[in-house]
């Protein structure tokens, strides 16, 4: 979900397909756009920014043991900020974006420490 001053929220929803055999795209009602915006994300808001939410995660561990849980969480968020870093070094470092990570645990309203992605130059 993404907005832009003086512009109407917006936001897509990229699904894999059931048939495994690829993603589709809807568009996300911007009644939806507006509230996920407005959250509790506890991100300093101007009014303009995205937010990315990674919802089912089909490969998360099938398990109560919360050590497994956070070690797929932590593993998880490291291969993200590494890639998110040096695939986006150039605007990183430029100063035109910011980009943090956390995880929400919705079943506690808990959201974790927020994890900031520095720019990895090659």
């Amino acid at each position: 979900m993404s907005s832009a001053a003086g512009h109407a929220p917006v936001g897509r929803r990229l699904e894999a397909d059931p048939n495994k055999r690829g993603f589709h795209c809807d568009i996300v009602a911007e009644a939806f756009a507006k509230s996920e915006l407005s959250s509790r994300w506890g991100i300093p808001w101007s009014g303009k920014g995205t937010v990315v939410r990674w919802d089912e995660v089909f490969v998360f561990p099938a398990t109560d043991d919360p050590t497994r849980v956070e070690e797929f969480i932590s593993r998880s968020m490291t291969e993200i900020i590494n890639h998110l870093g040096l695939i986006l070094h150039r605007i990183i470092e430029k100063g035109l974006i910011e980009i943090s990570l956390d995880v929400e645990d919705v079943d506690l309203d808990l959201v974790g420490p927020r994890s900031r992605v520095d720019a990895i130059n090659p």
